[in-house]
C-alpha cells in the first residue's frame, strides 16, 4: 500500500513540475517580445499606386505595417507637384504628367503626413495625405 502511495505522489509531483515548465515555456519563449520582433523583421513589400492631381493625392491614406518595404508608383496627372514625407526623409519632385517610383522602409510606428510642396493652384494647401504605420500590437 505504501508503495502505491509513493508512486502516486511521485506522479503528482512530476505532473506539477511538468505543468510549471510548460507554463514557463509558453510565457517566456512562445509569447516573448523578442520572438515578436523576430517575426516583425520579416518584411513584406507593399506596392501602391498614388495619383497626384490638383488638389489631392489618391488614395489619401496608405496603411502598412512596421518593417514593410513600401513602393509607391506616383502618377502625376496634371501640373508640377512634389511628394514630401519628412518623417522618412522623402522629397521628390513630380514633373508634369510623369510617373516616379519611391521606395522606403516603414521603420516607425505612427501616422505621418505627406504633402505637395510645389504650389499648384488655389487648393494647394489641401494637397496632403497620411501614411499609417501599424505596429504588431495594433489592429
Amino acid at each position: 500500500m505504501n508503495r502505491k502511495i509513493l508512486i502516486f505522489s511521485s506522479l503528482i509531483v512530476g505532473f506539477v513540475l511538468l505543468g510549471m515548465g510548460l507554463m514557463f515555456f509558453v510565457q517566456n519563449v512562445v509569447f516573448s517580445k523578442e520572438n515578436k520582433s523576430i517575426l516583425q523583421q520579416k518584411s513584406v513589400t507593399k506596392n501602391f499606386t498614388l495619383v497626384a492631381k490638383q488638389f489631392s493625392f489618391e488614395p489619401g491614406i496608405i496603411i502598412v505595417n512596421k518593417g514593410d518595404k513600401v513602393r509607391l508608383t506616383i502618377i502625376n496627372q496634371d501640373v508640377e507637384h512634389s511628394f514630401s514625407l519628412p518623417a522618412f526623409n522623402l522629397d521628390v519632385n513630380l514633373p508634369t504628367r510623369e510617373t516616379k517610383i519611391v521606395e522606403f522602409t516603414a521603420d516607425k510606428v505612427g501616422t505621418f503626413t505627406f504633402r505637395c510642396w510645389v504650389y499648384c493652384g488655389a487648393g494647394h494647401s489641401d494637397m496632403a495625405g497620411q501614411l499609417v504605420v501599424k505596429g504588431l500590437d495594433m489592429p
